[in-house]
């Protein structure tokens, strides 16, 4: 269900979906189009009319992943997914379906994932407890990456500060992120 929360009306609805969803993002251009991911699942949700629809996203040439994790958009409006088996997704957004596929280090679920200018994206495994870099449009499929020690637990969340970063390589030790673990630390350096 979609709300206009401030003249407190129901906007869109759809019928109940009944597996796991972990994340939903509206499209950046369009507050009418929303992506929502889940169990086996990446939908593309039209929300202009009071009964919301969806379209399947479509994995070409793969199978389709038990999980699809997170979701972002990068500068050019082009939706980014990553997945349980450490891939991560570039997306063609006007044929719902994949345009290339980059396998990360990770060892299994990427859990979180934050996407930065200039086709960075850095993704996070909860079991590994590694933060890689990736850059989408070179599908380069690590640049670098770091291990957080296993004393603080996996990474559950990530945000970055990006204040003064253009996306080169140079630039990755002043990028500032802070991690979110599940023993409940919040750590803050650079990659």
């Amino acid at each position: 269900t979609v709300w206009d929360w401030e003249e407190t009306l129901k906007i869109s609805n759809s019928e109940v979906y009944y597996d796991i969803e972990l994340a939903v993002r509206y499209d950046p251009e369009d507050s009418t189009k929303v992506v929502a991911c889940g169990k086996h699942h990446l939908f593309f949700w039209d929300i202009s009319s009071p009964t919301a629809e969806y379209n399947v996203g479509h994995f070409k040439d793969r199978a389709l992943p038990e999980y699809v994790t997170c979701i972002g958009y990068n500068e050019r409006n082009q939706l980014i997914s990553a997945d349980s088996s450490g891939y991560v997704h570039i997306w063609d957004n006007e044929g719902l379906v994949t345009e290339s596929i980059l396998k990360t280090h990770h060892s299994g679920y990427i859990i979180t994932m934050v996407v930065l200018q200039d086709d960075v994206v850095i993704t996070c495994g909860g079991e590994d407890r590694m933060l890689t870099v990736l850059r989408t449009s070179a599908l380069v499929p690590t640049q670098t990456q770091t291990t957080i020690s296993d004393k603080y637990g996996g990474v559950v969340a990530i945000a970055a500060v990006t204040d003064g970063f253009l996306g080169t390589s140079a630039e990755f030790d002043h990028l500032k992120v802070f991690v979110g673990t599940s023993e409940n630390c919040i750590l803050t350096g650079s990659i």
